[in-house]
């Protein structure tokens, strides 16, 4: 019987359009043991950073940390990534870009992981056993607010994506990012 394989990374995402361009990134070490997924908040104006600035920036601070191979945790990586970019760029709650954070860690036959938001990790073993990692607190935020309903009511009615669709976006965006 051949050994079996070893540990391995699928990715998926679906491509931006030339008029909105996907804020979402992937990244990985130079030596493949670490991936960082990023979902970046899409911009719904002008008048803040793009999410998919927030996601590059704090991708590459992630994943340089990462490469460092101190073997530090990867929630101390995230928090010092995110507390640099935070004082590097003067960034303010409520008046930031936003990007939920997924990190992987592989070892000879282990796998680390770190979610932060509303990106989860999945984990099928070689026995075919599951392991999924979430942070559901986003969802639970944005679920807790009336617009969520009306939004899910209007999209059900076929009647999103007008003046009130991006109203209701902007007010659930504001939401998680207060």
């Amino acid at each position: 019987m051949p050994p079996p394989p070893a540990l391995s990374l699928r990715t998926g995402e679906r491509p931006g359009r030339d008029d909105r361009p996907s804020e979402d990134r992937i990244l990985a070490t130079p030596s493949g043991d670490a991936f960082v997924v990023l979902d970046g908040v899409s911009t719904l104006s002008d008048d803040r950073p793009r999410g998919g600035w927030y996601a590059d920036t704090l991708g590459k601070l992630i994943v340089d940390r990462l490469a460092a191979g101190s073997g530090t945790e990867l929630t101390d990586v995230l928090h010092d990534a995110i507390s640099v970019i935070t004082r590097t760029y003067a960034l303010a709650p409520g008046a930031s870009p936003a990007a939920t954070v997924s990190v992987v860690r592989l070892g000879d036959t282990t796998v680390e992981a770190a979610v932060l938001g509303d990106s989860p990790v999945v984990v099928i073993g070689r026995d075919g056993t599951v392991r999924t990692l979430t942070d559901t607190r986003l969802a639970e935020l944005v679920e807790s607010r009336p617009q969520a309903a009306e939004y899910r009511r209007r999209l059900a009615a076929g009647s999103g994506f007008d003046t009130r669709h991006h109203q209701l976006l902007v007010e659930l965006r504001d939401a998680q990012m207060g």
